[in-house]
């Protein structure tokens, strides 16, 4: 059996708040899918990005997000996780109360732009598309609109258009 490798790059063992995006395309073929998901959205902890990565892939069905939502087994396709951090993880539980709603309204936010963004992609692409479907008060709406300064819409809109980008290049080199 030949020995396999993969590349885990430093940043990703930091403990932050992130929103990412998951492509996972399959090899045989032209089926691709994308996940959007946060770290840090819990009240105590907030996991580095490779521990959250790899839990998407355990057999404990209450983490393995994508591969209960995949159509096939998760060793036919290949995955390229894209993410933007928001802060690091604070000590200071009134700070990371704060950081969660940040992370909370950027994976919103994420996930509507990804839906604009891949008008034409075939039904069952995105496994977690946001509904939107709650009722949320106004002002409730206008906190959270608060939340969603220029800095931090400007990482949002550069996460998607390196999602767009590497989409673009798996079907340009197939």
């Amino acid at each position: 059996m030949p020995v396999s490798q993969f590349t885990l790059q430093g940043h990703s063992t930091r403990r932050e708040f992130a929103v990412y995006v998951v492509v996972a395309k399959q090899r045989e073929g032209s089926d691709y899918h994308i996940y959007i998901g946060k770290t840090g959205d819990n009240r105590e902890g907030c996991n580095p990005m490779i521990s959250r990565a790899g839990n998407h892939f355990s057999y404990n069905d209450i983490h393995s997000q994508i591969r209960n939502k995949l159509p096939c087994s998760p060793p036919e396709y290949d995955y390229e996780y894209l993410y933007i951090t928001f802060d690091r993880y604070s000590e200071d539980k009134q700070e990371r109360l704060a950081q969660i709603d940040v992370v909370n309204e950027m994976e919103r936010a994420v996930n509507v732009a990804i839906q604009g963004a891949f008008p034409e992609a075939p039904e069952g692409c995105l496994l977690n598309p946001f509904k939107g479907k709650g009722h949320v008060k106004a002002s409730e709406k206008i906190r959270r609109a608060g939340l969603r300064t220029a800095g931090r819409m400007a990482n949002v809109d550069a996460l998607v258009a390196a999602v767009l980008q590497h989409v673009k290049t798996l079907f340009a080199s197939s």
